[in-house]
């Protein structure tokens, strides 16, 4: 697609004559582009002979799109980006090093004398960077096969302000195990593990911060020291154009708007000078604009005015942009029609751009009439389009068709993550559950003897001091302990009843449960409801008509609640999803397919403003067709109430949006087809009692941002039909967030910077009697701002008129209690400080997080609690977990502790909440695996194939993972875990690799640890349940259930195959347990190796 349009635009008059003119003087002043059009201005001028291109904006946002759309025009290396560092906020971090990533990428290339596009904010030109010699010298290069110490690029590192930790998660951090050093350069878009034998390089690759393993091998890598940190004797005095090679060509972008925009930025930066004395010792105040101008007007630039009509031009594009079509199909046919008529030519070229090829499909459906050569439509993205009558030609993008705002091209996005093992780390003083003793305490890792031969144990401790050492061998029988936040149940007695008898109690329970969910969803099954017709061509056109991308998640959801609306079953389906990743869309495009077919919808929601939420969205959506949309809550008179329920019982209203007063007996309706219940698990039980006996045959889509629990999820299935959406949207950006103590600088500050960007605020102070002095104080320090205050306890018309003002952008400022708190999407709020952050539970502030971040703009999260020192161990514990867990859907990894159990609580009754609590949510998902197995009559599957054994292996060696090869006690405990699960040669090949790759050389108990695991394989595919290895003998144990039924003959052909491989060193054992003795001539390691030969001997000859 690209290629087509820019044929078009190259051949223009206008833009071969911008060339023409460049070669015979050093100025020349355009007007009249348009869109995404000087994005294509400059990469002609690159592509034509020009090797240098620098295009400069007025201000960051400009820059940003401009970069992003040349970035799609060519090779993303052949674009540099210099952003503004403006230090705007003083407590995060995290914004700095993509800042510091790009310009040091930035200044890598120019260094490297590497030709291509710079694009920059005119401010950005007036900071200060170091000389570029300066750089060179001070740079770490690295390449294979060099000499390279370790000591001496770990000091360079820590030079350069590199933090050193346990794992690299995010970008300026290192760590070092053995011989390799992993790190995360500023500048890269992943971090590196470098690994060494002796003081030279053997290999350098990329690795994933998440899952910790390589990716790509590299060649050479280059570490910029950032360049804000000022190094001895040598302050940054330089600018960025004395770096920029002399042939540089310029495009100024509306330099009209340059002196503005410098004279914010000074002033910005002069506010923040207030609160963070620190930020101006590091870089001066930049200089004046007139410096940058006589620079620049002594080399050959082009400048784009905008105001340039009036004044004398070379050239004018006469170019023009788009109106916001609203996701309307009709109306974008009648612009492409009224432009091909308007410049009254058969050679008019029309190019729709979308990025999915899906999106594509269904405009070429929609849009493209048979043989019409002037429309293509195809994939491809850019920020906005065009027309250009000169060229013949228009482009129009998803920005101009939906609204949709492209997907941000940033330095990677947020480069970090949390490492899954350290995500689900094991710490000490955790809570255990053992299958066979209960609950007791974590108290680390303890290494122990066993028969001369060293083994790791997990140390447990039970009530009364009683202590139990859970061999490695035996780690699958325990779980961390996991229940709802703030249930903090008995250690049990080691060796008591009490333990058995709950495990008994509750499988009862859970029988009973499952016995009555199953039966339940078999009527319901069987009841016969409305069949749905297929999607007709309003119904496509409003999907078109989306702003966002679907994510798989989401299209695989839709088309779930599709195909349950087109059967004539009657529909009960609960859609999951993490708040903001799309549920609503669901049940809008739900509700119409419903209307499409002459039936009415009701949307019931838990509060009044989550209702009136609704109603605006629905009514936006829905404006472009003939759908009668209500609200019927308290927000209106009982006048306006009494005038709904008759409209509605007549037929004359199509979706109705309200809150119980839905469920009241005045409510009738002419012809409901479909309900949905929004928040689903915060209606009582009596309300959704109500809900199942007034709607029994209507279909019923149920709607939760309380995750469901996969293992719940698997269990339930043919119980209840479930839906998940797990996917962020595509463009959506993780939620930065930082626990502070109170701060009144902070606070003012992270308003201004919001402000200051267009934006709106949420501050949640869950007090109602103290909020109104919040509100002062917030007013006190910032006087121009436009505060409102909204709380449950307001009278239902004052609260609506609050809420709606802030959604209509009258206000700036909310404070609010938690009523913000469910299901409210406003995509202009991105920056939420929450006071006392404290005294609100986990899943309370995951939620809060929830409402900031719903659009393409960073967003900011501050949690604000008293001086540390204060808080409590809990209250401390879950302020660090919500910061820690920063990437996008994390709402399922904290819900490890929170969310998920209450999630299953809300789904299966306040009974099995107790069981879960009591006994942890692991094993309790254990047991209601077995019991739904077991009610549905599934064959066991002894009895139809094979089984891994849990096989005991007793060997004289000292089998573990040495601490000084994985220091972090979590990680080895992760691995112990892993080793119990692995059932195959691949696998444990494939986890060998792992340990290669991340931790170096296997040291000796190590590699007898996973030689011990691959025997319990073999062992368990020969039918061996225990096997002891000691100095001069291999002692096997058949199990008698692997053997039974259709297994006789393999044990026929195996005890052949022993015979025959060692008559003479071999006897078989009879007893309890039928097995065989083989005398070894080894006497250390080898024996197991002879061991893994002989089993695999005797499997290949009875195969």
């Amino acid at each position: 697609m690209y290629k087509l349009v820019e044929e078009k635009l190259y051949r223009s008059e206008p833009f071969q004559k911008v060339s023409k003119l460049l070669q015979e003087k050093k100025a020349v002043t355009i007007s009249g582009l348009a869109g995404s059009a000087l994005a294509f201005l400059a990469t002609y001028l690159y592509k034509n002979g020009f090797e240098n291109v620098a295009v400069i904006s007025a201000d960051n946002s400009g820059a940003e799109k401009i970069w992003s759309d040349i970035a799609n025009l060519i090779a993303r290396d052949d674009v540099f980006f210099f952003p503004l560092n403006q230090e705007t906020h003083g407590y995060i971090k995290r914004m700095q090093t993509e800042i510091v990533g790009q310009q040091l990428k930035t200044l890598e290339k120019l260094i490297e004398k590497q030709s291509g596009v710079f694009v920059s904010p005119v401010t950005a030109l007036a900071e200060k960077v170091h000389d570029i010699n300066f750089i060179r010298t001070r740079r770490i290069k690295i390449a294979n096969s060099e000499e390279a110490g370790i000591e001496d690029i770990v000091n360079r590192l820590i030079d350069f302000d590199y933090e050193h930790t346990e794992l690299v998660s995010g970008a300026g951090e290192f760590c070092v195990r053995g011989g390799l050093i992993d790190v995360f350069p500023f500048e890269s878009l992943s971090p590196v593990r470098i690994e060494f034998f002796g003081d030279f390089v053997e290999s350098m690759r990329t690795f994933d911060v998440i899952s910790q393993r390589s990716q790509e091998k590299i060649e050479q890598i280059s570490i910029l020291p950032p360049i804000l940190k000022n190094a001895k004797n040598n302050i940054p005095n330089n600018s960025i154009l004395d770096i920029l090679p002399q042939n540089t060509v310029f495009i100024l972008d509306e330099p009209e708007r340059f002196e503005r925009a410098f004279a914010e930025n000074v002033s910005f930066k002069a506010s923040n000078y207030e609160i963070d004395e620190d930020i101006l010792t590091k870089q001066e105040i930049p200089g004046g604009l007139q410096e940058i101008f006589r620079t620049i007007k002594k080399l050959r630039h082009v400048e784009h005015r905008k105001l340039g009509e009036t004044q004398h031009v070379d050239i004018s594009f006469k170019m023009t942009g788009h109106e916001d079509f609203r996701g309307s199909i009709p109306y974008l046919r009648q612009k492409i029609e009224k432009f091909r008529k308007k410049i009254k030519t058969d050679n008019a070229k029309i190019f729709i751009m979308v990025e999915e090829k899906y999106e594509v499909e269904r405009l070429q459906e929609l849009i493209t009439e048979d043989n019409d050569h002037h429309v293509n439509i195809s994939s491809g993205i850019l920020y906005e389009g065009f027309s250009f009558p000169a060229a013949n030609m228009m482009v129009i993008t998803e920005k101009d068709m939906y609204g949709r705002i492209p997907r941000k091209r940033n330095f990677g996005k947020y480069r970090g993550g949390v490492p899954i093992t350290r995500l689900n780390a094991l710490k000490f003083g955790d809570l255990m559950v053992h299958v066979d003793h209960g609950i007791g305490r974590y108290l680390g890792l303890k290494k122990i003897s066993v028969a001369g031969a060293e083994r790791e144990c997990l140390k447990l401790q039970y009530r009364d001091g009683d202590l139990l050492y859970v061999n490695i061998d035996q780690i699958q029988r325990v779980n961390r302990y996991k229940g709802a936040e703030g249930i903090v149940p008995h250690l049990n007695r080691l060796g008591g009843k009490d333990w058995n008898r709950l495990k008994e109690k509750t499988r009862k329970s859970i029988e009973k449960m499952t016995k009555d969910l199953l039966e339940l969803y078999a009527i319901r099954k069987a009841k016969k409801g409305n069949s749905f017709s297929p999607d007709q061509t309003w119904q496509k056109e409003l999907e078109a008509s989306f702003i966002y991308d679907e994510t798989p998640d989401q299209l695989r959801t839709i088309d779930e609640v599709k195909q349950d609306m087109e059967s004539d079953s009657v529909m009960d389906r609960l859609v999951c999803g993490d708040v903001g990743f799309g549920k609503t869309e669901v049940a809008l495009r739900a509700a119409f397919k419903s209307v499409l077919d002459g039936k009415q919808v009701a949307i019931l929601a838990p509060t009044t403003v989550l209702a009136q939420q609704h109603y605006e969205t629905f009514m936006e959506r829905l404006a472009n067709y003939a759908t009668e949309v209500e609200l019927l809550s308290r927000f209106r008179t009982p006048k306006q109430q009494k005038e709904i329920v008759e409209k509605l019982k007549q037929g004359k209203i199509d979706i109705i949006i309200g809150t119980h007063r839905l469920l009241s007996k005045d409510v009738e309706f002419k012809d409901l087809g479909l309900l949905v219940v929004d928040e689903e698990h915060r209606f009582g039980v009596r309300q959704k009692e109500k809900i199942k006996n007034i709607f029994k045959l209507v279909d019923v889509l149920s709607l939760t941002a309380t995750p469901i629990p996969r293992t719940l999820h698997m269990a339930l299935l043919g119980s209840r039909d479930m839906s998940t959406i797990n996917t962020p949207p595509k463009d959506r950006l993780p939620v930065i967030s930082e626990v502070v103590p109170f701060n009144k600088d902070l606070i003012r500050q992270a308003i201004l910077d919001e402000i200051n960007r267009g934006g709106q605020v949420f501050v949640v102070h869950n007090r109602v009697r103290s909020i109104e002095s919040m509100a002062k104080m917030i007013q006190r320090l910032i006087p121009d701002l436009k505060i409102a205050v909204a709380h449950g306890q307001m009278k239902g018309h004052e609260l609506e008129k609050i809420m709606l003002d802030f959604v209509r952008k009258k206000h700036q400022c909310l404070v609010s209690t938690m009523i913000i708190e469910s299901g409210l999407d406003m995509p202009n709020v991105n920056t939420l400080i929450v006071n006392r952050a404290d005294k609100l539970g986990l899943a309370q502030l995951y939620q809060l997080k929830g409402r900031v971040g719903r659009s393409n703009r960073q967003a900011f999260a501050y949690f604000l609690a008293p001086a540390f020192k204060f808080l409590t161990g809990t209250a401390l514990k879950r302020l660090q977990t919500i910061e820690e867990h920063l990437e996008l859907g994390s709402g399922l990894q904290i819900a490890m502790k929170d969310l998920e159990i209450r999630g299953a609580g809300n789904l299966l009754g306040g009974q099995q909440s107790g069981f879960i609590n009591a006994i942890g949510f692991d094993l309790y998902s254990k047991l209601l695996n077995e019991t739904v197995a077991k009610m549905k009559g599934n064959i066991p599957r002894q009895a139809t194939e094979k089984v891994f054994l849990d096989v005991m292996v007793d060997a004289e060696f000292d089998a573990y993972i040495p601490e000084d090869y994985v220091r972090m006690d979590y990680e080895r405990v992760n691995i112990y875990q892993r080793l119990t699960f692995v059932t195959n040669e691949d696998e444990l090949f494939e986890l060998e690799e792992e340990l290669r790759d991340r931790f170096g050389v296997l040291p000796k108990p190590a590699r007898v640890l996973l030689e011990i695991t691959r025997l319990k394989i073999l062992s368990s595919q020969l039918g061996i349940e225990k096997l002891r290895i000691n100095k001069n003998d291999l002692t096997a144990y058949f199990s008698d259930t692997y053997y039974q039924n259709n297994n006789q003959e393999l044990l026929q052909k195996i005890m052949r195959s022993i015979q025959e491989s060692s008559p003479e060193k071999l006897r078989f054992l009879q007893g309890e347990k039928f097995g065989f003795k083989l005398r070894l001539q080894q006497i250390d390691e080898t024996s197991l190796h002879f061991t893994r030969k002989f089993f695999n001997q005797l499997l290949q000859r009875a195969a």
